[in-house]
Formats: structure tokens, C-alpha cells, sequence
């Protein structure tokens, strides 16, 4: 009993005499147990087959050798690579929405200021939405810091005053405020290390002055402060400054008068 054929192209089992496949029509020339291929010699056969008479009918080996090899059929499915592409894609897609979605979720729970008003929180949350998109936002830096400086929260304000200092190195303000708070947490000598690049920014820098004047009187160098003072009030300094300048003046005056050794007088 002859061994049934398998097609090779969709697995159906054939009879093994069978030139095609009886469900897909694929040729089984060539398979195991069947016929040679179309338009091949079998092996021990003569290379060439020895003409038909005129007028005879074509044999069975003719007509198999006329016979169109049929295209396969496209496997059902995508592409390795197409599939291996999409799956690349989306694990992307996959990954910005998560980022979004922690993005969203630490923007909307992050804690709350403290000491910030409603008007300075909502500052702030704008400011922490802008960074995190672009950590080199110079603004967002700045408007950040600005309000953590005023909220006295020193230690934050110092991590964004200097985050734009990296960023602009050439902003006097910015270390001026960053001197500030270096002061503010205990720190007079970074604070006036801060204080003198910013005089080197601009020699004229008021609030500079100003500070300075601060340190040297907090360190008792009443003749260094009072210098200080003196070049901050011809420096054009803010309407506001005007007062306390006059005031740290007058205190370090009146220091240094009642400091002096009392005169000898006859002489």
C-alpha cells in the first residue's frame, strides 16, 4: 500500500498517485512517494524522452511538464519585521503614557508650599510643571526660587537659584538672591563670596552693597560696613532700600562714635 503524500504547503494528506493537492491544488511533483518534478528526468532515466508518434495523444509526463507551477498563496499574518516594528512602537506609545500619567499624578499630590499663599502655590505648581518638562527653563527656575525665597524656604530656594546660575551665570540678581539665602541659613561666607561676583558683574549693584554692609557689621567691621552703606545709598538703590540703608547707617555711626576714647582736653 503506498504511503499518502503530505502537501507541503497546507499539510493535507493526498493519495499517492496524486499530481496536486486536492484542497489547495499545490503540485506534488517531486514529493516523496510521487512523481517527478515538472520538466525533471528521474534519476537512471534517459536525459532526453523519446518523441511521441504524429497524431498521438499527449502522455501523462507531457502534460505535467505544461502544467503552471502555482504561486503560494500569502501566509495569513503580518511580517516578522513589520510585526517586531509595531511591537517597538508601541511599547513606546506604552511608555509616554505611563510618564504622563506619573507626570500627572506627582504634579497634581505634590505637597504644598509651606508658608505659600493660594496665588504663590499656583505659582509654584507652574513652575514644577514648567521644570519638568525643560529642567533648563531659566524662567521656571527663577519664578520658582522667587517664591520659596519669599516663603523662607532657604534650602529649596538655594537648589533653584543655583540651578539658574548654571543655567545664566551672568544674572546679577540671581546671585544676589542666592547670597541671601546662603546668609539666612547661616552661611555669611559663601554669602559674601555670592555678594563679590556679583560686584564683578556689576560694581555698581546696590542690593550687593547693601548686603555686604550686612556682613561686615554682623562681623563687628563697623568702618568696612559703613563704607558699604555709603556706596550703596550713591548707587542708586530702590526706593525701599533707602530706609534700612539709612538706618544700619545711623546704628553703625552711633557704634563706632561711643567706640572712640574719650578725648583729653587742657591740651
Amino acid at each position: 500500500m503506498s504511503t499518502p503524500i503530505a502537501c507541503p504547503d497546507c499539510g493535507h494528506m493526498n493519495d499517492a498517485t496524486a499530481e496536486s493537492c486536492a484542497k489547495c491544488n499545490f503540485p506534488l511533483q517531486g514529493i516523496p512517494g510521487a512523481g517527478p518534478l515538472a520538466g525533471m528526468t528521474p534519476p537512471g532515466a534517459a536525459s532526453v524522452a523519446d518523441p511521441a508518434p504524429a497524431g498521438a495523444a499527449p502522455t501523462e509526463t507531457e502534460l505535467r511538464r505544461v502544467r503552471p507551477i502555482r504561486r503560494r498563496p500569502p501566509r495569513s499574518g503580518q511580517d516578522p519585521m513589520s510585526q517586531q516594528l509595531w511591537m517597538v512602537v508601541g511599547g513606546i506609545a506604552i511608555a509616554l503614557l505611563v510618564w504622563q500619567a506619573f507626570t500627572g499624578f506627582h504634579q497634581s499630590n505634590s505637597p504644598p508650599t509651606a508658608g505659600a499663599k493660594p496665588d504663590q502655590q499656583k505659582v509654584v505648581d507652574q513652575a514644577r510643571a514648567a521644570i519638568a518638562k525643560d529642567s533648563l527653563d531659566l524662567q521656571a527656575q527663577i519664578m520658582l526660587a522667587d517664591v520659596l525665597y519669599d516663603t523662607a524656604n532657604w534650602s529649596e530656594a538655594v537648589v533653584h537659584y543655583r540651578t539658574a546660575n548654571r543655567i545664566d551665570p551672568t544674572r546679577v540678581t540671581t546671585v544676589v538672591d542666592l547670597g541671601v539665602c546662603y546668609y539666612n541659613l547661616g552661611d555669611p561666607i559663601t554669602a559674601k563670596t555670592l555678594f563679590e561676583k556679583a560686584l564683578t558683574l556689576d560694581p555698581q549693584q546696590p542690593v550687593a552693597l547693601f548686603n555686604l554692609g550686612i556682613v561686615a557689621e554682623a562681623q563687628k567691621d563697623d568702618a568696612l560696613a559703613l563704607d558699604y552703606f555709603r556706596r550703596a545709598k550713591a548707587a542708586n538703590p530702590p526706593p525701599g532700600m533707602m530706609q534700612p540703608l539709612s538706618e544700619h547707617e545711623r546704628t553703625v555711626t552711633e557704634r563706632m562714635g561711643t567706640s572712640q576714647p574719650p578725648s583729653r582736653r587742657g591740651r
